[in-house]
């Protein structure tokens, strides 16, 4: 009982920690706060008092700390990235999550950034007003420079620790299916709502099913695409190398078709973000075993195939779909 209530409390803090880190201007306004209380309880009722060695001894080291740890972690997260990049190249599908991991981890890294320059900038002027008449400011800047250190040392431990973390392409996997299934909600209340489908299906079934309505969705947005685009550059890669086109296959990313379909006006850009919430949600899917798809998803993903249906047949009207 003890040990399912501490694993819960863990589990939480964990969570609590990962929401407020995730929050780049949530972070900089609590150093700021902490900052302000530092030099506070400096003024009023300092609990430590150094010496003219101490002074010069402890904020010219810290300075050169921060700068060497600063340095180390920025090689450390360009050595990320680009393991990042390579995994990106071996499973397109990934690049939601990878987006998202990279977005909070260079939130983050901005933050230790201005925190880490000011700091240094701060132990700096230290040194150089250690013997300015204004002592009010020299404390002011002394005891900002120590709890901006503090903090800094923190922010980067708890970074290290965060891009260490073997489940945080697990956490974004399921932001990410989180926020999609709550695009398609925002859209389904715009839209005429579906004919719900039996809810108490089984979970494989539920979760084949969607899989098969996707698949048919990349081949349905594929016939659309390989008639309008495909056939002009197959064409004029024969005409080029003078082969035959039926030889000739060029594989186009499901993002990539969308995307072109919709600058082209063939797809409404409303519509194209539905489709783009729906791979978004189908890619982040494949990538975790704790979530299966919601009914309302398997409930939409057949009304957009209906409509690119209903767009394929306007476009194409002599086409005979079998």
């Amino acid at each position: 009982m003890f040990r399912e209530s501490d694993k819960t409390m863990k589990i939480n803090f964990s969570s609590v920690l990962d929401a407020f880190f995730s929050r780049p201007l949530l972070v900089l306004f609590f150093c700021i706060a902490c900052s302000l209380l530092w030099v506070v309880v400096g003024f009023n009722s300092p609990l430590v008092f150094l010496t003219e060695n101490q002074n010069l001894y402890i904020y010219s080291t810290q300075a050169q700390v921060l700068a060497g740890i600063y340095g180390l972690m920025l090689a450390g997260y360009i050595f990320l990235r680009n393991e990042q990049t390579r995994r990106l190249e071996k499973d397109e599908t990934l690049d939601g999550v990878i987006k998202s991991v990279q977005k909070k981890e260079f939130g983050m890294l901005i933050v230790i950034t201005i925190t880490t320059m000011v700091t240094i900038i701060l132990d700096l002027l230290v040194l150089s007003l250690y013997l300015s008449a204004f002592k009010e400011v020299n404390i002011l800047i002394k005891n900002t420079a120590a709890s901006l250190f503090v903090l800094s040392l923190i922010m980067i431990s708890f970074f290290i620790f965060q891009a260490l973390k073997e489940t945080k392409y697990e956490q974004a996997v399921q932001d990410i299916i989180r926020e999609e299934e709550g695009n398609i909600q925002h859209i389904n209340e715009m839209n005429v709502s579906a004919s719900s489908v039996n809810a108490d299906k089984n979970r494989d079934l539920i979760y084949g099913t969607f899989m098969n309505s996707f698949r048919m969705l990349e081949r349905k947005l594929g016939m659309l695409y390989s008639n309008i685009y495909n056939n002009r550059v197959v064409n004029k890669l024969a005409n080029e190398q003078q082969i035959n086109s039926k030889k000739i296959k060029v594989h186009v990313p499901i993002s990539r078709m969308l995307r072109d379909l919709v600058s082209s006006g063939i797809i409404d850009p409303y519509f194209g973000e539905e489709i783009s919430s729906i791979i978004r949600y189908r890619n982040a899917l494949v990538h975790t075993t704790e979530t299966d798809p919601s009914q309302k998803m398997v409930d939409r993903i057949s009304i957009v195939i209906e409509k690119i249906n209903g767009i394929f047949r306007e476009q194409f009207p002599d086409f005979i779909n079998k």
